[in-house]
């Protein structure tokens, strides 16, 4: 477990990246403890039309169909010239659970990511575990994540800790000093 605080996002991390025997097959896990209720950070993880705004290389965000159970949303991610549209089933179980599902898409063969978030011992912290699992189409896009995956995955889970902080801990700070 490293510890790692900064901005009083994030008490501690587990990680572990793997490849699968494939080669191809690409697996991401860490577990974080973090100073946010599992309200506020299921609401930053469920609202995908707004991955737009702050999830890098996401072009674009929208949901396409929704119910009571979960969504259906396009994304447009894109490195440079390279842009790639794809769908994704999200089932949601509110406040604990957010898994994304694509497959057979133009960008993957398939992708899965779940975000759990369960309560710690202290109530203004929650604990949040996160699950990443991949493969692409193309043996280029799978050689460049290679290269780069670790970096993608800490800036990916870097602007949900940004969109967190920038939602909750700044409003968090304004009503103690209004007090």
């Amino acid at each position: 477990v490293n510890l790692l605080l900064r901005k009083g996002f994030t008490v501690g991390i587990l990680k572990r990246t793997t490849r699968s025997s494939s080669n191809l097959a690409k697996k991401h896990f860490e577990r974080r403890l973090m100073n946010y209720s599992c309200d506020e950070l299921y609401s930053v993880v469920s609202n995908v039309s707004e991955y737009q705004q702050f999830v890098p290389w996401c072009k674009e965000s929208r949901v396409i169909r929704q119910d009571r159970n979960g969504l259906q949303a396009e994304l447009c991610v894109g490195f440079g010239v390279l842009n790639e549209k794809y769908t994704s089933q999200v089932s949601l179980v509110h406040p604990t659970t957010v898994i994304a599902t694509s497959h057979q898409t133009n960008l993957f063969e398939f992708l899965k990511t779940e975000w759990k978030f369960s309560p710690s011992n202290d109530p203004s912290k929650s604990w949040v575990t996160f699950h990443l699992d991949f493969q692409f189409r193309s043996a280029l896009y799978s050689g460049v994540c290679e290269l780069f995956m670790q970096e993608v995955v800490n800036k990916m889970v870097h602007a949900f800790e940004q969109r967190c902080y920038s939602l909750y801990s700044l409003k968090k700070r304004n009503r103690q000093t209004l007090q």
